[in-house]
């Protein structure tokens, strides 16, 4: 391909890219409240305010989850979580289940039991 062709197929893309790709934009929205921590994967978004209080997004709306963590992190092995005790929770089922991370730690015995 000689440089005038390349050059008008990378002004086609362009043009393309411009017209047609704005659509695949997100459509976001302004929430209420603060969040000093938030995470989102595998479908979930998540997250912690200032007074350690839990948070999870649900259609739409951040729901309350009564438990205090410092941190909140979602991905394939799940929710987890952890206080400033440093133990580990997962959140289970609609609760949280308190994880045995120095089991996990020194064993690797937790795998089988919680993923």
């Amino acid at each position: 391909m000689c440089c005038g062709a390349m050059k008008v197929y990378q002004s086609v893309l362009l043009l393309f890219c411009c017209q047609f790709l704005h659509t695949l934009a997100l459509d976001c929205a302004m929430m209420s409240g603060n969040l000093k921590q938030i995470d989102a994967g595998s479908g979930s978004v998540v997250g912690v305010n200032n007074l350690n209080e839990v948070f999870i997004l649900e259609d739409n709306i951040f729901t309350k989850i009564n438990m205090s963590l410092n941190h909140f992190s979602v991905g394939p092995a799940g929710q987890l979580g952890v206080d400033s005790a440093n133990n580990i929770f997962k959140f289970q089922s609609g609760s949280f289940i308190q994880f045995p991370g120095e089991d996990c730690i020194n064993k690797m015995t937790c795998h089988a039991h919680f993923f």
